[in-house]
């Protein structure tokens, strides 16, 4: 399987996509086999399945929108149901959520070489520090098979993740997100983890808000996301990918504060941090309109 150029596409020649595959066997390698250290049950395998194998089937035969919107609605109410929260039921809603916003945070972020790697990286770094137990466990493991698929994503990139990689590594964050939720849990805790995926977050509102303004469907693909608005601007890919990923894991160490300094003090850093993004994309006009074509 290889991702051909097209005009959604910033490379020139075919790259392999199973960069995914990669990802999921470092994963099993390095921990997961285990159900970490067997504190998770065993049913969490089942989202990161179902996530894994529609992006699979989306890489290889691109599948229709609603297709994959089911898919990850599936996949969020797997790991709703695989790990509760503190919220019982009225939680699963948020769980599913939480799923498709980050699954399509790494995956439009999934467009510049080394790009979604770094800020997952800095992502698993951020919950790293944050969390205990499995928590810890998973994003260790999650950031050594992160790396290890980096050595060969960095640019030039040699492999891509595809859509099986970046629908694994979106449901992977959400799992740890979610882990954050777990009854005995400190609130504080669960605030800080919002910071710990703030980037793959802020794209996808920075998406919608620049195609509303671009009259655009929502699901629609473009060339104006953050790091394509960068690259015109003659930055180039790895300091993108360098300050993006460096961006995440200080988002993260603000998280990991802010889970120390109660629960009122928590809200208002990931509030804002929240604003902070958004004003900051403003100003660097990332959410201004696209052109319209001739």
């Amino acid at each position: 399987l290889g991702d051909r150029p097209g005009p959604l596409k910033v490379q020139q020649v075919a790259i392999p996509y199973l960069g995914g595959l990669a990802v999921l066997a470092g994963l099993l390698a390095s921990g997961w086999t285990r159900v970490l250290g067997g504190e998770l049950p065993v049913a969490v395998v089942l989202p990161l399945a179902v996530a894994f194998a529609l992006g699979a089937g989306d890489d290889w035969r691109d599948l229709p929108v609603g297709v994959r919107v089911l898919g990850e609605l599936g996949a969020g109410v797997a790991l709703a149901w695989a790990l509760p929260t503190r919220l019982g039921a009225a939680g699963w809603p948020l769980v599913v959520a939480v799923e498709l916003l980050l699954v399509n945070g790494v995956n439009l972020l999934d467009g510049l070489d080394g790009l979604a790697g770094s800020i997952v990286a800095g992502c698993c770094a951020g919950f790293a520090l944050l969390l205990g137990g499995s928590g810890r466990l998973g994003a260790l493991a999650a950031l050594g098979a992160v790396a290890g698929f980096l050595l060969y994503n960095r640019p030039p990139a040699r492999i891509y993740l595809g859509d099986a990689g970046s629908y694994l590594l979106g449901t992977v964050l959400a799992l740890l997100v979610v882990e954050s939720w777990r009854s005995g849990t400190p609130a504080a805790t669960s605030l800080g983890a919002c910071l710990c995926v703030a980037v793959p977050a802020a794209e996808v509102g920075w998406a919608i808000i620049r195609r509303q303004r671009s009259g655009l469907p929502l699901l629609a693909g473009d060339r104006g996301h953050s790091y394509d608005r960068l690259a015109a601007r003659g930055w180039r890919v790895g300091a993108i990918a360098l300050v993006a990923g460096s961006l995440q894991l200080a988002l993260g160490l603000c998280g990991l504060g802010a889970s120390h300094a109660g629960t009122l003090v928590a809200a208002i850093v990931v509030g804002a941090a929240a604003v902070a993004l958004l004003a900051g994309a403003a100003v660097a006009g990332l959410l201004s309109p696209l052109p319209k074509k001739s």
